[in-house]
């Protein structure tokens, strides 16, 4: 699992709202992610845990940042 010292250049800079969940294997920055439906708020934490970004999040951060225009 590659995981981050927290208080890296990594961690620094994700979104204030990132989170990850108990036993998660990755963090989650996007409230429009499917797969944090999955994870109950009672089990979120907040910050990266060191934890690489989920591969929806990261799609979706692009996506917002660069709109493909039609």
């Amino acid at each position: 699992m590659n995981r981050h010292p927290a208080g890296t250049a990594r961690d620094r800079r994700v979104e204030p709202h990132a989170f990850h969940a108990r036993t998660g294997l990755f963090y989650h920055d996007n409230d429009r992610c499917p797969f944090t439906r999955g994870i109950d708020p009672g089990s979120r934490l907040p910050g990266t845990g060191g934890l690489n970004e989920c591969i929806m999040c990261r799609q979706l951060n692009t996506h917002d940042r660069h709109p493909t225009k039609i």
